[in-house]
């Protein structure tokens, strides 16, 4: 089952997806324009909030516990809360797993068991990796460095040897780290790359189609996101930076065009807007469009 990450951060740091340390896994109705029409917007039932603890930060969504249904991750304040699903929308009481003060975690399958594992980043410049026995349950925690305060990170084969690697962005010291994995659930150590001016999220891709995943990190001093080719063998080409709306926070790739090529869509938490970068298919993007948040644009077209 695939997985997928959400986090909201704020200039001071990671701020929790919803208050009160709850977890809300579903969202009230709510509509856009585009213009003078109304776009519908998917419905959904009341929000069903599960308590976390203190201070959750991002969440992560895959099958933890191979019965086929979607289970949860939400890193909080030294854990990672671990929460089964039930299939129907609703979830277990959580189950605690010690990491670092973790404000990030992704999951993926670190040792080739068939087993999904947690990789969780960590403000003490640490991530930790916590090996999963295909019940929803993990061994301890294993750290290892990172670049400084990581607070985003993203899983991927970075050097083409089939093994998954991790690359976390380092807020404070502006760069990028790259672990390379050894295939058993352990890491190298890390290299560093320059990233920009305060990176706080990451994202993987093969941006220019050439089989070589590539990287791309929004920096929230320079209101830029910064693209890192890969260079296939677990290094990075110097960064290339493209404008943004003010104090990006959190980046996905998708082809957002139908063209085929892959797009940025940027959450910008200082102007309070989502920014979308058109690929180009080469690993270079067109000038930003930015929407206000509630609102959806007319369609875009070269110039606008």
């Amino acid at each position: 089952m695939p997985t997928r990450s959400f986090a909201r951060r704020t200039r001071g740091g990671v701020r929790p997806l919803c208050s009160r340390s709850f977890l809300a896994v579903t969202l009230a109705a709510c509509g856009a324009t585009a213009g003078s029409q109304v776009i519908a917007a998917p419905l959904f039932v009341a929000a069903r909030s599960f308590d976390t603890g203190s201070g959750p930060g991002n969440v992560a969504i895959g099958d933890l516990n191979g019965d086929g249904k979607p289970d949860l991750a939400v890193p909080t304040s030294n854990k990672v809360s671990v929460f089964a699903g039930y299939g129907d929308g609703t979830f277990a009481t959580r189950v605690d797993h010690g990491t670092g003060t973790g404000p990030f975690v992704a999951i993926g399958d670190l040792n080739g068991d068939g087993k999904p594992d947690l990789a969780v980043s960590s403000p003490n410049a640490l991530v930790s990796v916590l090996l999963g026995n295909g019940d929803g349950t993990f061994a301890a925690k294993v750290d290892y460095g990172t670049g400084g305060v990581s607070t985003s990170l993203a899983i991927g084969d970075l050097n083409g040897d089939g093994k998954p690697d991790l690359a976390t962005c380092n807020y404070i010291a502006g760069t990028v780290s790259v672990l390379l994995g050894n295939g058993n659930g352990t890491f190298g150590t890390h290299l560093d790359f320059d990233a920009g001016g305060f990176p706080n999220s990451v994202a993987m891709d093969d941006l220019n189609a050439d089989g070589k995943l590539d990287l791309v990190v929004t920096n929230s001093r320079t209101s830029t996101v910064s693209v890192l080719r890969g260079n296939g063998d677990g290094t990075l080409a110097t960064r290339v930076t493209y404008g943004t709306g003010s104090g990006p926070w959190f980046v996905a790739i998708a082809d957002l065009s139908g063209d085929g090529k892959p797009d940025l869509a940027v959450a910008n938490a200082g102007s309070g807007s989502v920014s979308v970068l058109l690929g180009n298919g080469d690993a270079t993007f067109a000038t930003r469009r930015t929407t206000p948040r509630g609102t959806i644009p007319t369609p875009w077209r070269s110039g606008t």
